[in-house]
């Protein structure tokens, strides 16, 4: 059977509070939640720019570091005193407070509602450091029930610029890359890296902003969408093109 994976962020829910703490402030964040001493941390800047090499050393890798590791080693880097029981406390408690600011991406939950009753396999697969929190986000907008796999970086320890993260994916759901069809916003991580495992592919392009990283072509995506409102036709007819078994 035809299986159909969704991206997190800006395709299925949008958040920038959950997303600027994932990628930018975290252990700042946890910083300023626990009140610790100005005379027992680093300042702002130098705490920022840790977590950035951070996250980008996991990128160039391709291995994921979950939400309270990334903590954790930033805080041991930078000779930050707290309990494991501490960081992980306000790592959950900033991610559920970020909570109620998500927000349902147009026609998205129309399009899983509608492929799941037709039939389609569906499971989300996301770059992505605090794993509970898509679990709660899919909760709240009544999605959770549709879908067979939740898979992000932390819970599979590949973040997407390592293919591995799909073809991983695909194998749990005991499903191949030649039934499968993709959507995401990023055409970097979404495309490219999907489209490495023989993934078709569906690129949510909202913004028509598209910037090469770098000197290779740039990947072409199957099918090309400014929105998901009204596009379950679209991806039906794309998925009864993929092969339902494997090649």
């Amino acid at each position: 059977m035809q299986i159909v994976t969704f991206d997190f962020h800006n395709t299925l829910v949008s958040c920038d509070r959950w997303f600027e703490l994932e990628v930018r402030t975290l252990p700042w964040d946890v910083i300023l939640e626990l009140n610790i001493s100005p005379s027992e941390r680093p300042d702002s800047s130098t705490v920022l720019s840790a977590y950035r090499q951070l996250r980008a050393e996991v990128v160039r890798s391709g291995n994921e570091i979950n939400s309270y590791t990334s903590v954790e080693r930033i805080f041991t880097t930078l000779d930050v005193t707290a309990t494991q029981a501490d960081v992980r406390a306000s790592v959950d408690h900033l991610m559920a407070d970020a909570l109620d600011s998500a927000r349902l991406e147009p026609g998205a939950g129309e399009l899983v509602r509608d492929l799941h009753k037709r039939g389609a396999r569906l499971a989300v697969i996301s770059s992505a450091i605090h794993h509970d929190f898509l679990q709660c986000a899919l909760q709240r907008f009544s999605l959770t029930e549709c879908f067979e796999g939740i898979v992000t970086s932390a819970s599979s320890g590949y973040y997407k610029s390592n293919p591995e993260i799909y073809r991983s994916t695909l194998a749990e759901l005991g499903g191949y890359p030649a039934s499968c069809v993709h959507i995401g916003d990023s055409l970097r991580w979404d495309v490219g890296s999907a489209q490495k495992v023989g993934v078709k592919t569906v690129w949510l392009d909202r913004d028509g902003d598209v910037r090469p990283w770098d000197d290779a072509p740039l990947p072409v995506p199957d099918l090309r969408l400014k929105s998901l409102a009204g596009a379950s036709g679209v991806i039906l007819n794309l998925l009864e093109s993929v092969s339902p078994s494997r090649e």
